[in-house]
Protein backbone atom coordinates (compact mmCIF):
# COMPACT_ATOMS: atom_id res chain seq x y z
CA UNK A 1 0.00 0.00 0.00
CA UNK A 2 1.28 3.53 -0.81
CA UNK A 3 0.20 6.63 1.15
CA UNK A 4 0.84 10.10 -0.32
CA UNK A 5 0.58 13.63 1.03
CA UNK A 6 1.23 16.97 -0.71
CA UNK A 7 1.94 20.55 0.41
CA UNK A 8 2.18 23.90 -1.41
CA UNK A 9 4.94 26.36 -0.55
CA UNK A 10 5.30 29.96 -1.82
CA UNK A 11 8.87 31.26 -2.00
CA UNK A 12 10.16 34.75 -3.01
CA UNK A 13 11.86 34.76 -6.43
CA UNK A 14 15.30 36.24 -6.92
CA UNK A 15 13.85 38.93 -9.30
CA UNK A 16 11.68 40.53 -6.56
CA UNK A 17 8.35 42.02 -7.82
CA UNK A 18 6.70 42.25 -11.27
CA UNK A 19 3.76 44.27 -12.70
CA UNK A 20 0.77 42.30 -13.91
CA UNK A 21 -1.26 42.89 -17.10
CA UNK A 22 -3.48 45.66 -15.62
CA UNK A 23 -0.78 47.54 -13.78
CA UNK A 24 -0.95 45.93 -10.34
CA UNK A 25 2.25 45.00 -8.59
CA UNK A 26 2.29 41.46 -7.31
CA UNK A 27 4.85 39.28 -5.56
CA UNK A 28 5.69 36.30 -7.75
CA UNK A 29 5.33 32.89 -6.24
CA UNK A 30 6.73 29.61 -7.27
CA UNK A 31 4.48 26.74 -6.28
CA UNK A 32 6.40 23.78 -4.97
CA UNK A 33 4.51 20.58 -4.62
CA UNK A 34 6.06 17.90 -2.48
CA UNK A 35 4.83 14.37 -2.35
CA UNK A 36 5.69 11.96 0.41
CA UNK A 37 5.37 8.31 -0.50
CA UNK A 38 5.46 5.63 2.11
CA UNK A 39 5.61 2.05 0.91
CA UNK A 40 4.16 -0.45 3.34
CA UNK A 41 5.46 -3.97 2.63
CA UNK A 42 3.46 -6.93 3.79
CA UNK A 43 5.39 -9.76 5.48
CA UNK A 44 7.86 -10.39 8.28
CA UNK A 45 10.72 -8.16 9.38
CA UNK A 46 14.19 -8.71 7.92
CA UNK A 47 16.64 -10.47 10.21
CA UNK A 48 19.70 -8.41 11.01
CA UNK A 49 23.03 -9.95 10.06
CA UNK A 50 26.21 -10.19 12.11
CA UNK A 51 29.67 -9.13 10.99
CA UNK A 52 33.38 -8.83 11.69
CA UNK A 53 33.97 -12.57 11.26
CA UNK A 54 37.51 -13.66 12.16
CA UNK A 55 39.27 -17.03 12.42
CA UNK A 56 42.31 -18.53 14.14
CA UNK A 57 43.87 -21.93 13.44
CA UNK A 58 45.51 -24.19 16.04
CA UNK A 59 48.24 -26.73 15.38
CA UNK A 60 49.19 -29.58 15.53
CA UNK A 61 45.84 -30.88 16.84
CA UNK A 62 43.99 -29.01 14.11
CA UNK A 63 40.95 -26.81 14.64
CA UNK A 64 39.66 -23.47 13.37
CA UNK A 65 38.05 -21.11 15.90
CA UNK A 66 35.73 -18.42 14.54
CA UNK A 67 34.26 -15.37 16.26
CA UNK A 68 31.93 -12.59 15.12
CA UNK A 69 29.83 -9.71 16.43
CA UNK A 70 26.31 -10.31 17.69
CA UNK A 71 23.29 -9.91 15.42
CA UNK A 72 21.16 -6.96 16.52
CA UNK A 73 18.13 -9.27 16.32
CA UNK A 74 17.51 -10.40 19.89
CA UNK A 75 17.25 -14.18 20.21
CA UNK A 76 19.04 -15.03 16.95
CA UNK A 77 21.20 -18.14 16.64
CA UNK A 78 23.86 -18.68 13.97
CA UNK A 79 24.76 -20.96 11.08
CA UNK A 80 28.48 -21.44 10.42
CA UNK A 81 29.09 -22.23 6.73
CA UNK A 82 32.29 -23.79 5.34
CA UNK A 83 33.58 -24.55 1.85
CA UNK A 84 36.88 -25.93 0.56
CA UNK A 85 39.21 -23.30 -0.94
CA UNK A 86 41.24 -24.54 -3.90
CA UNK A 87 43.54 -21.53 -4.29
CA UNK A 88 45.87 -19.55 -2.04
CA UNK A 89 44.29 -17.05 0.35
CA UNK A 90 44.60 -13.35 -0.52
CA UNK A 91 44.88 -11.15 2.59
CA UNK A 92 43.14 -13.85 4.61
CA UNK A 93 40.25 -14.40 2.18
CA UNK A 94 39.63 -17.15 -0.39
CA UNK A 95 38.98 -15.63 -3.85
CA UNK A 96 35.42 -16.32 -5.01
CA UNK A 97 36.62 -18.43 -7.94
CA UNK A 98 38.36 -20.77 -5.51
CA UNK A 99 35.42 -21.35 -3.16
CA UNK A 100 33.63 -24.69 -3.36
CA UNK A 101 30.12 -25.49 -2.16
CA UNK A 102 29.23 -24.19 1.30
CA UNK A 103 27.69 -26.47 3.91
CA UNK A 104 26.63 -25.80 7.50
CA UNK A 105 29.20 -27.15 9.98
CA UNK A 106 27.83 -25.59 13.17
CA UNK A 107 24.70 -23.98 14.69
CA UNK A 108 25.92 -22.14 17.80
CA UNK A 109 23.82 -19.81 19.90
CA UNK A 110 26.91 -17.80 20.92
CA UNK A 111 29.31 -15.74 18.80
CA UNK A 112 32.17 -18.24 18.76
CA UNK A 113 32.56 -21.67 17.18
CA UNK A 114 35.44 -24.15 16.96
CA UNK A 115 35.52 -26.36 13.87
CA UNK A 116 37.41 -29.49 14.91
CA UNK A 117 36.72 -31.36 11.65
CA UNK A 118 39.35 -29.52 9.60
CA UNK A 119 42.15 -31.55 8.02
CA UNK A 120 45.85 -30.78 7.86
CA UNK A 121 47.30 -29.16 4.72
CA UNK A 122 43.83 -27.98 3.64
CA UNK A 123 42.38 -24.50 3.10
CA UNK A 124 38.80 -23.48 3.87
CA UNK A 125 36.46 -20.49 3.49
CA UNK A 126 33.85 -19.56 6.10
CA UNK A 127 30.93 -17.21 6.59
CA UNK A 128 28.18 -16.91 9.22
CA UNK A 129 24.44 -16.17 9.01
CA UNK A 130 21.91 -15.44 11.74
CA UNK A 131 18.53 -17.16 12.02
CA UNK A 132 15.61 -17.42 14.46
CA UNK A 133 15.24 -21.06 15.55
CA UNK A 134 11.95 -22.80 16.21
CA UNK A 135 11.09 -22.45 19.88
CA UNK A 136 13.57 -19.60 20.31
CA UNK A 137 13.18 -16.14 21.77
CA UNK A 138 13.04 -13.97 18.63
CA UNK A 139 10.14 -11.55 18.33
CA UNK A 140 7.07 -12.97 16.58
CA UNK A 141 7.48 -10.71 13.53
CA UNK A 142 10.57 -12.64 12.35
CA UNK A 143 10.40 -15.68 10.07
CA UNK A 144 11.65 -18.89 11.69
CA UNK A 145 14.73 -20.69 10.31
CA UNK A 146 15.29 -18.06 7.58
CA UNK A 147 18.92 -17.01 7.23
CA UNK A 148 20.09 -13.41 7.31
CA UNK A 149 22.50 -12.03 4.68
CA UNK A 150 26.01 -13.43 4.92
CA UNK A 151 28.76 -12.03 7.09
CA UNK A 152 32.13 -11.29 5.52
CA UNK A 153 34.05 -14.36 4.32
CA UNK A 154 37.31 -15.46 5.99
CA UNK A 155 39.83 -18.09 4.96
CA UNK A 156 41.65 -20.63 7.13
CA UNK A 157 44.81 -22.39 5.92
CA UNK A 158 45.35 -25.44 8.12
CA UNK A 159 49.02 -26.50 8.31
CA UNK A 160 50.03 -30.00 7.34
CA UNK A 161 50.70 -32.74 9.84
CA UNK A 162 54.39 -33.27 10.65
CA UNK A 163 56.01 -36.49 9.51
CA UNK A 164 56.12 -38.85 12.47
CA UNK A 165 59.40 -40.22 13.79
CA UNK A 166 59.95 -43.99 14.01
CA UNK A 167 57.69 -45.32 16.71
CA UNK A 168 55.36 -42.34 16.16
CA UNK A 169 51.64 -42.39 15.43
CA UNK A 170 50.97 -44.19 12.13
CA UNK A 171 47.76 -45.29 10.37
CA UNK A 172 48.82 -48.79 9.40
CA UNK A 173 45.79 -50.09 7.49
CA UNK A 174 42.37 -49.08 6.13
CA UNK A 175 39.88 -51.31 4.32
CA UNK A 176 36.27 -50.99 3.14
CA UNK A 177 33.58 -53.65 2.73
CA UNK A 178 30.28 -52.93 0.97
CA UNK A 179 26.78 -54.30 1.64
CA UNK A 180 23.24 -53.09 0.78
CA UNK A 181 24.37 -49.60 -0.21
CA UNK A 182 26.47 -49.11 2.92
CA UNK A 183 30.15 -49.51 3.60
CA UNK A 184 32.09 -50.67 6.64
CA UNK A 185 35.46 -49.06 7.26
CA UNK A 186 38.05 -50.93 9.31
CA UNK A 187 41.08 -48.86 10.27
CA UNK A 188 44.16 -49.63 12.34
CA UNK A 189 46.89 -47.40 13.73
CA UNK A 190 49.86 -47.68 16.03
CA UNK A 191 51.55 -45.44 18.57
CA UNK A 192 54.30 -46.88 20.72
CA UNK A 193 53.87 -46.62 24.52
CA UNK A 194 50.61 -44.65 24.25
CA UNK A 195 47.61 -45.95 26.26
CA UNK A 196 44.99 -43.77 24.51
CA UNK A 197 44.44 -42.09 21.16
CA UNK A 198 41.53 -40.08 19.73
CA UNK A 199 39.97 -40.39 16.29
CA UNK A 200 37.81 -38.21 14.01
CA UNK A 201 36.03 -39.47 10.88
CA UNK A 202 34.82 -36.90 8.33
CA UNK A 203 32.55 -37.54 5.35
CA UNK A 204 32.94 -36.31 1.77
CA UNK A 205 30.75 -33.23 2.41
CA UNK A 206 32.75 -32.22 5.48
CA UNK A 207 30.21 -33.72 7.89
CA UNK A 208 31.51 -35.10 11.17
CA UNK A 209 30.57 -38.81 11.10
CA UNK A 210 32.23 -40.12 14.23
CA UNK A 211 34.54 -38.97 16.99
CA UNK A 212 35.90 -40.61 20.11
CA UNK A 213 38.78 -42.10 22.06
CA UNK A 214 40.24 -45.60 22.18
CA UNK A 215 42.47 -47.30 24.73
CA UNK A 216 45.17 -49.89 24.09
CA UNK A 217 47.69 -51.75 26.25
CA UNK A 218 50.20 -52.30 23.41
CA UNK A 219 49.79 -49.17 21.26
CA UNK A 220 47.77 -50.95 18.55
CA UNK A 221 44.29 -49.62 17.78
CA UNK A 222 41.42 -50.85 15.58
CA UNK A 223 38.26 -48.93 14.71
CA UNK A 224 35.14 -49.71 12.64
CA UNK A 225 32.42 -47.51 11.16
CA UNK A 226 29.40 -48.37 8.99
CA UNK A 227 27.42 -45.86 6.92
CA UNK A 228 26.55 -44.63 3.39
CA UNK A 229 29.20 -45.08 0.70
CA UNK A 230 31.38 -41.96 0.36
CA UNK A 231 34.94 -40.64 0.50
CA UNK A 232 36.22 -40.51 4.07
CA UNK A 233 38.94 -38.68 5.97
CA UNK A 234 40.30 -40.33 9.13
CA UNK A 235 42.40 -38.37 11.61
CA UNK A 236 43.94 -39.90 14.73
CA UNK A 237 45.83 -38.02 17.45
CA UNK A 238 47.86 -38.90 20.52
CA UNK A 239 47.47 -37.09 23.87
CA UNK A 240 50.31 -34.69 22.97
CA UNK A 241 48.42 -33.44 19.90
CA UNK A 242 50.52 -35.27 17.31
CA UNK A 243 48.19 -36.44 14.54
CA UNK A 244 48.07 -38.54 11.40
CA UNK A 245 45.44 -38.27 8.66
CA UNK A 246 44.41 -40.37 5.69
CA UNK A 247 41.93 -39.88 2.83
CA UNK A 248 40.05 -43.11 2.17
CA UNK A 249 38.31 -43.47 -1.20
Amino acid sequence: MIHTSSSLNCVRPLSGYVRDGIGRIARTCIIIASVLAVLLVAGSSRLNAQGNLSVSVTTPAHSATLSWTTSSTVGANYHVWRAPCTVALVTGVCPIAGEGSFLIVGTPSTTTFTDSTVVGNTTYSYYVTAFCPTGGTCASNFNLNADSPQSNHVGAAVPGDPVGAPGGLTITNTAKNYSDGNETLTASWYKQSTPTTSYTLIGSTGTLLSQGQLASSDGRYTYQWTGPVQHLILRVCDPQGRCASKVIS
